[in-house]
């Protein structure tokens, strides 16, 4: 059962690159590859020291070994110099103490070695990070009207990994509590996906982008006549929607322009605050960095 872990969490983290990049490669924002071997060799003859109100109940004790190595050996998530073991335990103004130690709780449950946490607590929490804005010009989006937090990824529609996170990132959106911008970034790697992005934006002109966005990623056929087929479905006027095909060629370049200054490199791409997100994609992850996120604002 644990392998199974261990692999849906790989899948998760490997990414779509353009084709002149040799291979798929984890996204830049998840940059660890996880492994099957075990993380407790380096600690298990040490003692388990987990604080009281961590909740461990799903960890083996090979697992919670791993955690009270981890707790010791984890940088402080404020950028202060001392563990994430005294950071929760003597630094109560950082709020992000019980969310990194929670992340790591998740993580290892899930299969994750040591060496994987400490990479992924590392992208995490790279120290002092300016999140500056993004240009979400144009960009179709679903959620909250006010949210709380604010979610942009960038996407391709011809990449496995974009069609796995897909539906977990819909059920994210259902929160209630934040919004989620859609950025177009086809690939060359796959050439039907600028079709693909242009036909979901002309479906956005008619409110319909959901509906297409949906069939665009369950039928994962782009085609020009496959693109019509899933604009009648979805009730769209059909010459209308190929004029606004046509005319909105330009701002899937602007979308991928937006996501190349930033430094996107594979697909998908998510950006949580304007903050570039490091984790695993999915759900249960994703999840944890809006709390958290939450509740440094409410500081």
């Amino acid at each position: 059962m644990k392998n199974i872990a261990v692999i849906s969490i790989l899948v998760a983290l490997v990414g779509c690159k353009e084709k002149n990049e040799a291979g798929s490669t984890t996204s830049p924002a998840s940059s660890s590859q996880l492994t099957t071997t075990s993380s407790a060799v380096s600690s298990a003859a040490a003692p388990i020291n987990i604080p009281q109100g961590i909740d461990v109940t799903k960890l083996d004790d090979k697992q919670k070994k791993t955690l009270s190595s981890l707790l010791d050996s984890l940088a402080s998530p404020c950028n202060k110099p001392h563990s994430l073991r005294t950071s929760l335990k003597t630094d109560p103004s950082c709020k992000s103490s019980p969310h990194a130690v929670k992340y790591a709780v998740a993580l290892i449950g899930a299969g994750a070695t040591e060496a994987d946490v400490k990479s992924m607590h590392t992208a995490r929490y790279p120290g002092k990070v300016e999140a500056g804005p993004i240009d979400v010009s144009g960009a179709p989006s679903v959620g909250a009207k006010e949210p709380k937090v604010t979610l942009i990824e960038f996407f391709d529609y011809g990449c496995p990994a974009c069609a796995h996170f897909a539906p977990q990132l819909d059920r994210v959106a259902k929160r209630g509590d934040v919004k989620i911008y859609y950025m177009m970034y086809p690939l060359e790697s796959h050439p039907d996906s600028g079709p693909a992005a242009q036909a979901a934006l002309a479906a956005n002109e008619q409110g319909k982008f959901k509906e297409m966005h949906e069939k665009l990623f369950i039928s994962r056929a782009h085609k020009l006549s496959d693109l019509k087929g899933h604009a009648k479905a979805s009730g769209l006027k059909a010459d209308v929607f190929l004029s606004d095909m046509k005319r909105l060629g330009s701002k899937v370049e602007a979308h991928k322009a937006v996501g190349n200054k930033l430094g996107v490199q594979s697909t998908p791409t998510l950006y949580v605050d304007g903050k570039a997100y490091a984790g695993p994609l999915q759900e249960q992850f994703v999840n944890m960095w809006i709390d958290e996120a939450i509740e440094l604002k409410a500081k």
